[in-house]
Formats: C-alpha cells, sequence, structure tokens
C-alpha cells in the first residue's frame, strides 16, 4: 500500500510542481517589431503575449492584459502547491518524516521562483532596446 501511496504521490509532484508536463502551460512571446520577433524566436509564438496583443485594441491595454494572465497563473500554481502540500504532508506522516519530504518541495519551489525570475528577467533584457520588455518578462512569468 505505501508503493501504490507513493507512486501516487510521486504522479501528484509531477503534475503538481511541473505544471508544464500536465498541460497548463502559456508560451510565449510576440513582439511588435520585426527584429524583436527575430530574437524570440526560441519562445513558443501562442502565449500570452500574442492573446493579449490580439485582444488588444490599443498599447496601453497589452499590460493590464498580462497581468490579468499572470494573476491566473499564480493562482493556478497555488493551488496546485496546495494539494501538492497536503500530499507529501500526508507522505511525512506515513514514513515519519525520513525524507523530508514537505520541507524538501518548498526549498525546490523556492528555487524554482529564484530560477522563474532570473529566466524571465533574461528574456526581457532581449528586448531593452525597444519597447515590450516588461510585456516579454510578465508574459514568461505566466508561461513558466
Amino acid at each position: 500500500m505505501l508503493v501504490a501511496f507513493a507512486a501516487l504521490i510521486g504522479a501528484a509532484t509531477i503534475c503538481d510542481a511541473h505544471l508544464s508536463l500536465c498541460g497548463v502551460r502559456q508560451s510565449c512571446c510576440r513582439q511588435d517589431a520585426s527584429a524583436s520577433a527575430k530574437q524570440s524566436r526560441r519562445r513558443d509564438s501562442d502565449g500570452a503575449l500574442v492573446e493579449c496583443w490580439t485582444r488588444s485594441k490599443a498599447r496601453i491595454d497589452v499590460n493590464p492584459c498580462l497581468q490579468e494572465k499572470l494573476a491566473e497563473a499564480e493562482r493556478n500554481y497555488k493551488q496546485a502547491a496546495a494539494r501538492l502540500a497536503v500530499k507529501l504532508a500526508e507522505l511525512d506522516i506515513i514514513t515519519g518524516g525520513r525524507f523530508g519530504a514537505l520541507a524538501t518541495s518548498r526549498e525546490a519551489q523556492q528555487k524554482f521562483q529564484q530560477y522563474k525570475d532570473a529566466n524571465c528577467k533574461s528574456y526581457a533584457v532581449e528586448m531593452t532596446s525597444g519597447t515590450g520588455a516588461e510585456d516579454v518578462h510578465e508574459a514568461c512569468l505566466g508561461r513558466v
């Protein structure tokens, strides 16, 4: 039974901690300038930034759209992290805390946030010579 429970926890961990593996992924980025488009070819072109550019009537409307997308992504992440924490706490109880599953997960999430921030800033740096750097940054945060 412990093995079956551990397998269930493992599947929940992969799905919840790495949302991109479970289809909860937003991709960025399309820019309005051809040079910017060339810079961003390594990213997907079907994500939040494209959607916000498409549905916004003016450039000024893009950022609020991205803020909305980012807030939604953060809510989804927090919900998934909460579900994962419950399962890992159960695992810690079953194993007597030998592995420190919950503490290890929290540490990994903290390090992931640091990576995510640095990675998305690097995408925004590509845009610093033109407009859209903050848009690229926020779209990336919502995607990762």
